[in-house]
């Protein structure tokens, strides 16, 4: 009789034993379970976030295209636009009021050290921004443009490129809500400027900081448009990093024979 008692004790005490590994089994199978499905949930989520994501980047890609499909083309590849006509001292003919107006515009934005005056420069940064800022407005729209990075094609030293860029950009950004990124490129080495025979600046003679233009929509920039190049070339540029570039803007575009 004692020994049957021993026995059951035992049978019941395995039988307990064997229903808390089941129950601890279940436990642990369930919170597997729910890991799982909780993984499954943030990939799913994941997919659809970066889903949603990449269908705003190609609809805002879009959009920023569409809005400079009549802009005129550069080497049938860059939309662009400018202000005024650039009629250079080179002409064969003799430059009115207004054209020798529109020289010192060109000339006092460019803000060559002792070619000019802090002043000046100031006084067209007064002119020309309100008249960018319309026309990128006009182009655009309010939100779009906060979508833009502007990037200003660099002059052939960083002291040049500080004098004319530097507080242009600042300000035209400030009013337009556009990403500035005169802060994350730098020329690192001067080059010959074209009038004196040089080849100009190439994003070689510039360092770009690493990562910050990967999926950036930019505007390009310069002072003056004459044969592209210098836009072309920073196209390349861009686009080697990662951004898409919309459009490119100037102050001018250099003409040798009156329209």
């Amino acid at each position: 009789t004692v020994k049957r008692a021993i026995e059951n004790i035992k049978k019941r005490e395995e039988a307990q034993r064997k229903a808390r590994e089941e129950t601890e089994r279940k436990v642990k199978e369930e919170a597997q379970r729910k890991a799982r499905e909780e993984t499954e949930r943030k990939i799913k989520e994941e997919a659809q976030r970066k889903a949603r994501e990449e269908a705003e980047r190609k609809a805002i890609k879009k959009k920023l295209l569409d809005k400079v499909s009549n802009w005129k083309l550069l080497f049938c590849e860059l939309h662009y636009n400018y202000l005024l006509n650039y009629y250079p001292t080179t002409c064969n003919f003799e430059a009115t009021q207004d054209e020798w107006d529109d020289r010192w515009i060109v000339w006092n934005f460019k803000n060559t050290p002792g070619k000019t005056s802090v002043t000046a420069h100031d006084r067209v940064l007064k002119s020309v921004i309100p008249q960018i800022k319309a026309k990128l407005q006009s182009t655009f729209g309010n939100y779009l443009l906060t979508q833009i990075t502007l990037v200003c094609i660099p002059a052939s030293s960083e002291e040049k490129t500080r004098a004319r860029y530097e507080e242009f950009s600042t300000r035209l950004c400030s009013e337009t809500g556009m990403i500035n990124a005169y802060n994350h490129m730098h020329v690192i080495s001067a080059s010959q400027e074209k009038k004196f025979g040089g080849t100009g600046i190439t994003a070689k003679n510039v360092d770009f900081e690493s990562g910050y233009f990967n999926g950036k929509y930019v505007l390009l920039f310069d002072d003056v448009i004459t044969k592209g190049e210098s836009m072309l070339r920073f196209k390349n540029k861009m686009e080697s990093l990662g951004a898409t570039v919309i459009a490119g803007f100037s102050i001018g575009r250099t003409k040798h024979e009156r329209e």
